[in-house]
This record gives C-alpha cells, structure tokens and sequence, in this order.
C-alpha cells in the first residue's frame, strides 16, 4: 500500500527547503510544485523522484540572468543528465552555479546527503533543470528534479490540481480501499507500458506515453474505471488509418487537461505518439490474452 501522505511531507519538507533558496537567488515569491508521480502515489520506479517545478523564474540577460531557451544540453554533451560539470555551470550561469549550491547546502542540513547530477535544457522550451539525488533512510536514494521555469503557468500544475480533487472524490464518495486500488491500477499500467516500450534499458521516445495520459485512461470520466475495464476500452478501440497517422511521432506540448474534463477515450488518444498508441494496443492485447487464459 502506498502511503501518500508520507511521501508528500517528505516532498514538501525538500520543496520548503529549495523554494527558499530559488525565491532568494531570482526574486520570486513562488513556491515549489511538486508535478511528479512520487507525490501522486502513481511512482513506479524502486527508486523514486521528486519533480519540484518553479514558475515565472527571470531570465532576463539584462538583468545578469541567462536565458536557457536557445541552450541544447545535449547536442554539447550527448549526456543523458547534461552538463555535469559545476565549474562548467559556474561559467555559463553564475546564479543557476549558486543556486545549485546552496540548494545542495539546504539538503545537508536536513541530514541527507545530496549529490548533484547535472543541468539540462531543450533548444525551444522555456526552462532549464538542474538535477540532485538524495540518500534517505526508507525509499533510499531518491532522485530531485528542479524545473526553473520562465512562464507563469505549465500544463502539470493543472493536471496535479485535478488529479487530487477527483482522488479526494474518490476517497469521500467510495473510500481508502477504492483510492488504494485505483492508484495500484494505474501503476499497474505505467509498468506494463514502461517495459513495452523500452528496449534494453532504455526508454524509445517515439514508444513512450506521458504519466498523465496513462493516469486520465482511469480518472475521465465520473467515477474511476477498474483495470479490466480500461485494457477493455484500449483493446477494442480502433482508429482508422488516416485517423493514426495524424498523431504525431513524438510526445508534443500538451495544452488541454484530459482529467474532470468531458473528454472522450479518443479525445485522450490523440494526447499519445503513433508509436505510443501502438504500445497501448500492445498491452491490452497481451493482457486481454492473460486474462482469457
């Protein structure tokens, strides 16, 4: 059974400590959003992270800021955590190399023991992540991802929003047994996708669904489906050729909430990748056949 109260206090309690030192360094009075699975209760990983996201972070370079728009990480390092090199950080951005350590410094003195990761952004999109891990005495080493993002609101902060209200509904109107089982649901799911749809360890990002797609299959409509129902509803859903080809190769910005929403089975499958679709038709296949045995 996952304790979601539990991992939420400790996501708050390392939020707490970074947003004092993010609101310090780029003048913001924004706290930390946790958008990440961990404190959803829909983790599937052994070992967990945390998403912590910043809105409206400057990044003004009149005002000594650096704007990582343009910046791709990974076209210079070909890494998957990209620049992983402080003095490399210290030179490109001073602020984003103080941030880093002071938020290290913060971690310390809740007596983990923090080691950072790297920094890495994408050509085009408006933010830059800086990536820590921590060693805690129960889940064990637990990864931190800080998105400091330049726009005043994102998709996930919504989706987390609607996320918890419904289990909440779930909760009042059908009890902790039902939330319980709805999120075993969903992380059910996540696995079976997640192994789909990686090859030899690594994840195919023309194969990958987002966690919220998978999340919004059990909780678009009023009341939350079971897992048979939702490998039903995939296993027997059809798009027509032209229909398919219209979804795109990769995962693209998402704008429109899936969850509490009036949307519609298709409606929330033109949310994944071609390849994406084709994993979910893989899955419900195999597990329509698992059941029938």
């Amino acid at each position: 059974m996952i304790n979601i109260q539990a991992q939420r206090k400790l996501s708050r309690s390392i939020a707490t400590a970074l947003s004092n030192v993010i609101q310090k360094n780029y003048h913001t009075a924004g706290e930390a959003i946790d958008i990440g699975s961990y404190g959803r209760g829909t983790n599937t990983d052994d070992h967990p992270d945390i998403d912590l996201l910043f809105t409206g972070i400057l990044h003004d370079p009149q005002q000594g800021y650096v704007d990582w728009t343009p910046i791709d990480t990974f076209s210079l390092t070909s890494r998957r955590d990209g620049i992983q090199d402080l003095a490399d950080i210290q030179q490109l951005d001073p602020i984003l190399f103080k941030t880093i350590m002071e938020s290290l410094q913060q971690l310390e003195t809740l007596g983990y023991h923090p080691r950072f990761h790297g920094v890495k952004a994408w050509r085009d999109d408006p933010a830059v992540i800086f990536m820590l891990s921590i060693e805690h005495p129960q889940p064990g080493t637990i990864e931190i991802d800080i998105t400091l993002h330049y726009a005043n609101s994102h998709f996930s902060i919504e989706h987390v929003r609607r996320f918890d209200h419904y289990i909440q509904a779930i909760a009042m109107q059908y009890g902790e047994a039902c939330v319980q089982q709805t999120l075993a649901d969903i992380r059910r799911l996540k696995k079976q996708v997640k192994a789909e749809s990686s090859h030899q360890g690594q994840l195919d990002r023309k194969k990958k669904l987002p966690g919220f797609v998978i999340e919004s299959l059990f909780l678009y409509q009023s009341a939350p489906l079971s897992y048979d129902k939702v490998i039903s509803l995939l296993n027997n859903h059809a798009w027509s050729k032209d229909e398919q080809m219209k979804l795109p190769e990769f995962i693209q910005e998402q704008k429109e909430q899936l969850i509490d929403a009036n949307k519609t089975l298709d409606d929330l499958l033109r949310s994944v990748t071609r390849g994406g679709y084709e994993t979910l038709k893989t899955v419900a296949a195999r597990e329509s056949k698992r059941k029938s045995l």
